[in-house]
C-alpha cells in the first residue's frame, strides 16, 4: 500500500491577505500569510505571538484551515506543502465565536492561495519489473502508454530483464492490471518517490479526483 495521494495541490510563492466578517452578531477579522514548504507531506499552522485573540477562537481558525487543506482550493484535491501563519486579527467580546473564526480562516486561506501560484502536482513512484525477454516489448509499451519514464533496462537472470521506471501513481492500478495478464512478468518493487507538476486533466481524460483510486 502506497499512502500518498495521487494528486495534491500546493503553492509556489508567498502570499497574504485578510478576511473581515462584520455582519450583525458575527465578527471575525484575520490576516493570513501562506508560504511554500519543501515537505509536501504536511502543512503547518502558526500563530504570531503578538495576536490578542482568545485560544477558543484560534481553535476555530485551526478547524477552518484544516478543512480547507482537506478539500483543496483550485483543483478539488488536498492542499499540502504550505505554512499558514495568522499574523493579525481582531475580535469582539459579544459578537465573535469559534465558528465565525472558522469561516473567516477558510475564506482568507482561499483568497491568499489563489494569489500564491497554486499548482497541481501528481505523485510518482519508482516501479521495478522483472520480465521474460520475449515480454519486454509488451511491458515497455504498457509503461509508455501510461506515462512512465523509463530509467534502466538490464539483464536480471538468464532470459529475464529488469525494467526500472518512474510511474505516475494515478496510473498504477491500470499498469498492474495489464501486467498481471502477461506471463513471465513480476512486479518486484514499488516506492513513493515524490511529486511533479502536471495538468488538471491527464492524457487519458481522467480527472484528478477520479484518479484517486490509483492509490489503492
Amino acid at each position: 500500500m502506497i499512502a500518498a495521494a495521487p494528486y495534491i495541490e500546493s503553492i509556489t510563492r508567498q502570499s497574504e491577505g485578510e478576511c473581515r466578517n462584520a455582519s450583525p452578531g458575527h465578527y471575525a477579522h484575520l490576516w493570513v500569510r501562506v508560504s511554500p514548504r519543501r515537505d509536501y507531506e504536511a502543512n503547518e499552522i502558526l500563530f504570531d505571538a503578538s495576536l490578542q485573540i482568545p485560544d477558543v477562537l484560534l481553535g476555530g481558525v485551526r478547524v477552518g484551515l484544516e478543512a480547507a487543506f482537506e478539500s483543496g482550493i483550485s483543483f478539488g484535491v488536498p492542499l499540502k506543502g504550505l505554512e499558514a501563519r495568522i499574523i493579525d486579527g481582531s475580535w469582539h467580546t459579544r459578537d465573535s465565536s469559534a465558528i465565525d473564526f472558522e469561516r473567516a480562516a477558510s475564506s482568507a486561506l482561499r483568497t491568499v492561495v489563489q494569489n500564491a501560484g497554486p499548482v497541481l502536482l501528481e505523485a510518482l513512484i519508482d516501479f521495478e519489473i522483472s520480465s521474460a525477454e520475449e515480454c519486454a516489448g509488451t511491458v515497455i509499451g504498457i509503461l509508455n502508454k501510461h506515462r512512465a519514464t523509463l530509467r534502466n533496462i538490464a539483464e536480471d537472470t538468464p532470459c529475464h530483464v529488469q525494467i526500472s521506471c518512474s510511474l505516475p501513481l494515478a496510473e498504477r492500478r491500470y499498469v498492474r492490471k495489464k501486467l498481471a495478464a502477461c506471463e513471465g512478468v513480476d512486479i518486484i518493487a514499488e516506492r513513493f518517490s515524490g511529486y511533479r507538476p502536471t495538468e488538471p486533466d491527464d492524457p487519458d481524460g481522467n480527472e484528478p479526483n477520479s484518479a484517486a483510486a490509483g492509490a489503492a
